[in-house]
Protein backbone atom coordinates (compact mmCIF):
# COMPACT_ATOMS: atom_id res chain seq x y z
CA UNK A 1 0.00 0.00 0.00
CA UNK A 2 2.97 2.33 0.88
CA UNK A 3 4.65 1.97 -2.42
CA UNK A 4 1.29 2.46 -4.36
CA UNK A 5 0.93 5.68 -2.41
CA UNK A 6 4.00 6.89 -3.11
CA UNK A 7 3.10 6.05 -6.90
CA UNK A 8 -0.08 8.06 -6.82
CA UNK A 9 1.91 11.11 -5.01
CA UNK A 10 4.62 11.26 -7.17
CA UNK A 11 2.08 10.91 -10.10
CA UNK A 12 0.10 14.32 -9.08
CA UNK A 13 3.73 16.05 -8.12
CA UNK A 14 4.19 15.46 -11.64
CA UNK A 15 0.97 16.23 -12.78
CA UNK A 16 1.21 19.75 -11.27
CA UNK A 17 5.00 20.61 -12.12
CA UNK A 18 3.30 20.02 -15.53
CA UNK A 19 0.38 22.48 -15.49
CA UNK A 20 2.79 24.61 -14.10
CA UNK A 21 5.33 24.96 -16.44
CA UNK A 22 2.34 24.43 -19.71
CA UNK A 23 0.48 27.58 -18.06
CA UNK A 24 3.87 29.17 -17.84
CA UNK A 25 4.59 29.01 -21.71
CA UNK A 26 0.96 29.82 -22.56
CA UNK A 27 1.28 32.78 -19.88
CA UNK A 28 4.41 33.98 -22.06
CA UNK A 29 3.03 33.31 -25.23
CA UNK A 30 0.07 35.42 -24.48
CA UNK A 31 1.85 38.09 -23.13
CA UNK A 32 4.49 38.71 -25.77
CA UNK A 33 1.14 38.74 -27.90
CA UNK A 34 -0.29 41.57 -26.19
CA UNK A 35 2.93 43.31 -25.91
CA UNK A 36 4.25 42.55 -29.64
CA UNK A 37 7.64 43.29 -28.00
CA UNK A 38 10.19 41.02 -29.38
CA UNK A 39 12.63 40.07 -26.26
CA UNK A 40 15.81 42.23 -26.52
CA UNK A 41 18.81 39.72 -25.57
CA UNK A 42 22.39 41.82 -24.61
CA UNK A 43 24.48 38.82 -24.71
CA UNK A 44 23.60 37.81 -27.58
CA UNK A 45 24.71 41.19 -29.61
CA UNK A 46 26.69 41.09 -32.28
CA UNK A 47 26.56 44.16 -33.93
CA UNK A 48 24.04 46.88 -35.61
CA UNK A 49 23.00 48.03 -39.16
CA UNK A 50 20.97 51.19 -39.46
CA UNK A 51 19.00 52.05 -42.35
CA UNK A 52 18.51 55.35 -42.78
CA UNK A 53 15.70 56.14 -45.78
CA UNK A 54 12.22 57.49 -45.80
CA UNK A 55 12.26 54.43 -43.31
CA UNK A 56 14.73 54.63 -40.22
CA UNK A 57 15.61 52.05 -38.46
CA UNK A 58 18.26 49.55 -36.65
CA UNK A 59 19.02 45.76 -37.28
CA UNK A 60 20.31 44.39 -34.32
CA UNK A 61 21.93 40.75 -35.16
CA UNK A 62 22.90 38.72 -33.21
CA UNK A 63 25.79 36.24 -32.16
CA UNK A 64 23.81 33.09 -34.31
CA UNK A 65 23.97 36.06 -37.38
CA UNK A 66 20.75 36.46 -37.32
CA UNK A 67 18.10 39.00 -37.61
CA UNK A 68 17.20 39.73 -33.27
CA UNK A 69 15.75 42.69 -32.99
CA UNK A 70 14.40 45.98 -35.57
CA UNK A 71 15.02 49.39 -34.03
CA UNK A 72 12.12 51.25 -35.01
CA UNK A 73 12.94 54.95 -35.42
CA UNK A 74 10.25 56.87 -37.75
CA UNK A 75 6.56 56.07 -38.20
CA UNK A 76 6.72 55.08 -42.06
CA UNK A 77 9.31 51.62 -40.71
CA UNK A 78 7.14 50.76 -37.99
CA UNK A 79 3.86 50.88 -41.18
CA UNK A 80 6.18 48.80 -43.30
CA UNK A 81 8.44 46.24 -40.90
CA UNK A 82 6.26 45.91 -37.92
CA UNK A 83 5.08 42.40 -36.84
CA UNK A 84 6.18 41.36 -40.56
CA UNK A 85 7.90 37.88 -38.62
CA UNK A 86 11.43 39.09 -39.65
CA UNK A 87 13.30 39.07 -36.25
CA UNK A 88 14.79 35.66 -35.65
CA UNK A 89 15.57 35.40 -39.74
CA UNK A 90 18.81 34.91 -40.93
CA UNK A 91 20.19 37.99 -42.69
CA UNK A 92 19.46 37.05 -46.42
CA UNK A 93 15.63 35.93 -45.70
CA UNK A 94 15.17 38.97 -43.35
CA UNK A 95 16.38 41.68 -45.91
CA UNK A 96 14.16 39.74 -48.69
CA UNK A 97 11.16 40.20 -46.73
CA UNK A 98 12.10 43.91 -45.88
CA UNK A 99 13.11 44.97 -49.36
CA UNK A 100 9.98 43.34 -49.87
CA UNK A 101 7.40 45.39 -47.34
CA UNK A 102 9.31 48.51 -47.88
CA UNK A 103 8.52 48.43 -52.01
CA UNK A 104 5.09 47.26 -50.94
CA UNK A 105 4.86 50.92 -49.20
CA UNK A 106 6.43 52.99 -51.94
CA UNK A 107 9.73 53.59 -49.71
CA UNK A 108 10.79 53.77 -53.54
CA UNK A 109 8.85 55.81 -54.90
CA UNK A 110 10.67 59.19 -53.52
CA UNK A 111 14.23 61.40 -53.76
CA UNK A 112 14.95 60.42 -50.48
CA UNK A 113 18.95 58.75 -50.08
CA UNK A 114 19.41 55.26 -49.13
CA UNK A 115 22.30 55.39 -46.43
CA UNK A 116 23.61 51.80 -44.79
CA UNK A 117 25.48 52.74 -41.49
CA UNK A 118 27.56 50.14 -40.43
CA UNK A 119 27.85 50.25 -36.35
CA UNK A 120 31.16 48.10 -36.09
CA UNK A 121 31.36 44.13 -37.87
CA UNK A 122 32.72 45.13 -41.03
CA UNK A 123 31.85 41.81 -42.16
CA UNK A 124 28.18 41.10 -41.42
CA UNK A 125 28.09 45.07 -42.64
CA UNK A 126 29.10 44.14 -46.20
CA UNK A 127 26.57 40.62 -46.48
CA UNK A 128 23.82 43.11 -45.27
CA UNK A 129 24.57 45.40 -48.08
CA UNK A 130 25.28 42.81 -50.54
CA UNK A 131 22.20 41.90 -50.21
CA UNK A 132 20.61 45.39 -50.44
CA UNK A 133 22.47 45.10 -53.45
CA UNK A 134 21.19 41.97 -54.56
CA UNK A 135 17.44 42.66 -53.49
CA UNK A 136 17.52 45.97 -55.72
CA UNK A 137 18.06 44.55 -59.16
CA UNK A 138 15.57 41.67 -57.98
CA UNK A 139 12.82 44.23 -57.55
CA UNK A 140 14.25 46.65 -60.09
CA UNK A 141 14.95 49.48 -57.08
CA UNK A 142 16.90 52.33 -58.94
CA UNK A 143 18.54 53.45 -55.70
CA UNK A 144 22.18 53.84 -54.68
CA UNK A 145 23.67 52.48 -50.96
CA UNK A 146 25.20 54.97 -49.66
CA UNK A 147 27.44 54.16 -46.37
CA UNK A 148 28.60 55.65 -43.26
CA UNK A 149 29.76 54.23 -39.49
CA UNK A 150 29.08 55.23 -36.25
CA UNK A 151 28.23 53.60 -32.66
CA UNK A 152 25.36 53.29 -30.37
CA UNK A 153 26.66 55.83 -28.24
CA UNK A 154 26.49 58.66 -31.15
CA UNK A 155 23.41 57.20 -32.09
CA UNK A 156 22.11 57.83 -28.86
CA UNK A 157 23.53 61.25 -28.24
CA UNK A 158 22.03 61.60 -32.04
CA UNK A 159 18.63 60.95 -30.74
CA UNK A 160 18.92 63.68 -28.30
CA UNK A 161 18.66 60.55 -25.17
CA UNK A 162 21.18 59.55 -22.72
CA UNK A 163 23.99 57.56 -23.37
CA UNK A 164 25.98 55.32 -21.17
CA UNK A 165 29.61 53.67 -21.83
CA UNK A 166 27.94 50.11 -20.88
CA UNK A 167 26.71 48.98 -24.29
CA UNK A 168 23.94 46.90 -22.66
CA UNK A 169 22.67 49.85 -20.98
CA UNK A 170 22.73 51.47 -24.39
CA UNK A 171 21.33 48.49 -26.72
CA UNK A 172 18.27 49.05 -23.44
CA UNK A 173 17.34 52.56 -24.35
CA UNK A 174 17.74 52.02 -27.89
CA UNK A 175 14.90 49.47 -27.29
CA UNK A 176 13.38 50.97 -25.03
CA UNK A 177 13.16 54.35 -27.76
CA UNK A 178 11.84 51.64 -30.20
CA UNK A 179 8.93 50.74 -28.15
CA UNK A 180 8.11 54.44 -27.17
CA UNK A 181 7.63 55.21 -31.05
CA UNK A 182 5.86 51.95 -31.15
CA UNK A 183 3.01 53.14 -29.14
CA UNK A 184 3.27 56.73 -30.04
CA UNK A 185 2.39 55.25 -33.12
CA UNK A 186 -0.39 52.98 -32.55
CA UNK A 187 -1.95 55.00 -30.46
CA UNK A 188 -1.85 57.83 -32.75
CA UNK A 189 -4.82 58.56 -35.23
CA UNK A 190 -2.66 59.85 -37.74
CA UNK A 191 -0.06 57.09 -38.92
CA UNK A 192 1.61 59.89 -40.65
CA UNK A 193 1.03 63.49 -39.52
CA UNK A 194 1.32 66.39 -41.84
CA UNK A 195 3.72 69.28 -40.73
CA UNK A 196 2.78 72.55 -40.37
CA UNK A 197 4.54 75.72 -42.08
CA UNK A 198 3.58 77.84 -39.35
CA UNK A 199 5.84 75.27 -37.16
CA UNK A 200 8.87 75.42 -38.80
CA UNK A 201 10.80 78.09 -36.14
CA UNK A 202 10.06 75.42 -33.53
CA UNK A 203 11.19 72.80 -35.62
CA UNK A 204 14.60 74.62 -36.33
CA UNK A 205 14.69 75.60 -32.88
CA UNK A 206 14.28 72.03 -31.66
CA UNK A 207 17.90 71.24 -34.08
CA UNK A 208 19.46 74.29 -32.41
CA UNK A 209 18.85 73.01 -28.52
CA UNK A 210 19.56 69.51 -29.79
CA UNK A 211 23.57 70.96 -30.84
CA UNK A 212 23.45 73.01 -27.63
CA UNK A 213 22.82 69.31 -25.97
CA UNK A 214 25.60 67.83 -28.20
CA UNK A 215 28.08 71.01 -27.15
CA UNK A 216 28.23 69.79 -23.85
CA UNK A 217 30.14 66.88 -24.54
CA UNK A 218 31.98 68.60 -27.49
CA UNK A 219 32.77 72.45 -26.13
CA UNK A 220 34.49 73.00 -29.55
CA UNK A 221 33.73 72.09 -33.25
CA UNK A 222 34.89 73.71 -36.61
CA UNK A 223 32.09 74.61 -39.02
CA UNK A 224 31.54 71.47 -41.20
CA UNK A 225 33.66 69.31 -39.32
CA UNK A 226 34.23 65.94 -40.96
CA UNK A 227 34.60 64.18 -37.58
CA UNK A 228 31.29 66.40 -35.82
CA UNK A 229 27.64 65.87 -35.82
CA UNK A 230 26.07 65.80 -39.11
CA UNK A 231 23.69 68.70 -38.91
CA UNK A 232 21.69 67.23 -42.09
CA UNK A 233 20.93 63.94 -40.31
CA UNK A 234 19.14 66.05 -37.36
CA UNK A 235 14.87 65.11 -37.13
CA UNK A 236 13.85 68.72 -36.17
CA UNK A 237 10.61 67.70 -35.43
CA UNK A 238 9.72 66.10 -31.80
CA UNK A 239 8.97 62.47 -32.56
CA UNK A 240 9.97 60.63 -35.16
CA UNK A 241 6.05 59.72 -36.77
CA UNK A 242 6.72 62.42 -38.74
CA UNK A 243 10.54 63.92 -39.82
CA UNK A 244 11.89 67.20 -40.98
CA UNK A 245 15.72 67.66 -41.75
CA UNK A 246 17.71 70.91 -42.44
CA UNK A 247 19.18 70.96 -45.94
CA UNK A 248 22.33 69.93 -46.81
CA UNK A 249 24.48 73.38 -46.56
CA UNK A 250 23.16 74.37 -43.32
CA UNK A 251 25.89 74.12 -40.90
CA UNK A 252 27.03 75.58 -37.27
CA UNK A 253 30.26 75.25 -35.27
CA UNK A 254 30.74 75.19 -31.16
CA UNK A 255 33.24 77.92 -30.08
CA UNK A 256 33.71 77.71 -26.13
CA UNK A 257 30.47 75.63 -25.65
CA UNK A 258 28.31 78.53 -27.77
CA UNK A 259 26.53 77.10 -30.56
CA UNK A 260 26.28 79.29 -33.84
CA UNK A 261 24.02 77.57 -36.25
CA UNK A 262 21.99 78.10 -39.82
CA UNK A 263 19.23 76.04 -40.15
CA UNK A 264 17.79 76.08 -43.66
CA UNK A 265 14.65 74.30 -44.11
CA UNK A 266 13.35 73.10 -47.91
CA UNK A 267 9.08 72.40 -47.62
CA UNK A 268 6.61 73.10 -50.16
CA UNK A 269 9.56 74.14 -52.37
CA UNK A 270 10.02 77.09 -50.12
CA UNK A 271 13.00 77.60 -48.61
CA UNK A 272 13.09 78.86 -44.93
CA UNK A 273 16.34 79.81 -43.02
CA UNK A 274 16.84 80.83 -39.51
CA UNK A 275 20.02 82.20 -38.00
CA UNK A 276 21.10 81.40 -34.21
CA UNK A 277 24.04 83.43 -33.12
CA UNK A 278 24.87 82.00 -29.65
CA UNK A 279 21.59 81.47 -28.23
CA UNK A 280 18.24 80.61 -28.76
CA UNK A 281 16.44 83.65 -29.99
CA UNK A 282 17.22 83.73 -33.93
CA UNK A 283 16.61 86.10 -37.14
CA UNK A 284 14.98 85.32 -40.26
CA UNK A 285 17.32 84.67 -43.27
CA UNK A 286 20.82 83.22 -44.21
CA UNK A 287 23.56 84.20 -41.42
Amino acid sequence: MKKKASIILISIITFIILIIILGYVFYKSILNDLTDNIKLEPDKYLTAVEIESKSNFMLFINKDKNISNIIFLNGYSINSLYKQKIEGKSIQKGIELIVNKLKSNNEFNDNSNFKLINYGDNNIYKEIKEEFNKQFVIYGINKEIYSDTSNLKEKLINLNHKSYSNQTDNLKQLYNISLDFINMYLNSEEKIIKLKEEDLPKYATNIYNKLVTYSKQVPNQEKNSQTGLDISTINATFDYNYELYPEKDSWYYIENGIVYAYIKFNYNDKIYEYCYKGEENYTEGIC
